[in-house]
C-alpha cells in the first residue's frame, strides 16, 4: 500500500490505505479519514505445522501490543 501513498504524493491519483501504510510512507499527502470509521484487521501468518521461532513470536506479540490488541 505504500505505492498508493507515493502515487498520491506525486499527484498521480488517490489511494485507500491503512493507517500503518500511511504512517510508514512519510510522504507529503493529505489523509482524510472515513466516517464512520472502518475497522481493518491484520494477521501474522506462517506455514501450518512449521517450527515456531521465539524471536518471531516476540515480534508478533509486540506488534499486537502496539496495535492495541
Amino acid at each position: 500500500m505504500l505505492n498508493c501513498c507515493y502515487f498520491a504524493a506525486s499527484g498521480m491519483g488517490v489511494g485507500i490505505v491503512d493507517r500503518t501504510s500511511l504512517r510508514s510512507a512519510g510522504a507529503a499527502i493529505l489523509a482524510i479519514p472515513f466516517e464512520p470509521r472502518i475497522e481493518v484487521s491484520y494477521f501474522a501468518i506462517r506455514p501450518s505445522g512449521g517450527q515456531r521461532i521465539a524471536v518471531l513470536d516476540d515480534i508478533v506479540g509486540r506488534m499486537g501490543e502496539l496495535m492495541g490488541q
